[in-house]
């Protein structure tokens, strides 16, 4: 009964989606859906609802021997643009476009990124080469055969033609998130996405389209 409870607390909370939560425009310690949570000694911010779901998750796995936390959870636009501005400093090819598909491989133009939403968590590693070896293998087995029964799901999987490459490490809450995914094509056009390096070619690279919208089905 504790858990409907909340949820029905959460659901009047928040009654509209905003343009500024779907930009990242936002500073989670002031919006009374957000909590801090602690994972592996650092804190992070995410909605309550998915905290509590990540727990839940992370106590189960605990039982069989695998460790979750962690890594990157909601990010805001200006932390969004800091990385994505110190990436491409990283590729300074002779063509920004060049530069620009690049840094797309695994990050996302600020503005774009579902960590703004609070309702998606990296896990353990962002680093490919991690999830090659005995113990990455382990853990994603482990998510994908479990992270469902939470409310997660891996977004950016291999079976897509197009957007960033395989991240195995992000996991998305999908009750939240497919709402904010939904509102975002309602609300957020090409014009919103300016004030950083590289922002003139969205529409060009047509980022809402091959990025945002461009997910795993479950």
């Amino acid at each position: 009964m504790k858990y409907i409870a909340l949820f029905f607390t959460i659901s009047l909370l928040h009654c509209e989606i905003t343009k500024d939560e779907l930009l990242g425009k936002i500073t989670p310690y002031n919006h009374p859906e957000f909590t801090k949570i602690e994972s592996n000694g650092k804190s992070f911010w995410l909605r309550e609802e998915v905290a509590l779901k990540f727990k839940e998750m992370a106590k189960e796995a605990k039982k069989e021997g695998i460790n979750l936390y962690i890594v990157s959870a909601f990010r805001s636009f200006e932390e969004q643009k800091l990385i994505w501005q110190n990436k491409t400093k990283r590729y300074p090819y002779d063509s920004k476009t060049k530069t620009v598909k690049k840094v797309l491989e695994y990050s996302a133009m600020p503005g774009t990124s579902r960590h703004h939403w609070g309702t998606d968590i990296d896990i353990v590693s962002v680093n490919p080469a991690f999830f090659d070896s005995k113990q990455g293998r382990k853990l994603f087995n482990w998510l994908t055969n479990n992270a469902p029964k939470y409310g997660f799901f891996m977004p950016y999987s291999r079976y897509r033609t197009n957007g960033y490459r395989e991240e195995k490490w992000h996991w998305s809450y999908k009750p939240i998130a497919e709402k904010f995914l939904s509102e975002y094509t309602n609300l957020i056009t090409y014009k919103d996405l300016a004030g950083f390096y590289g922002s003139e070619l969205a529409e060009n690279l047509k980022i809402i389209e091959n990025y945002v919208l461009n997910i795993s089905e479950n």
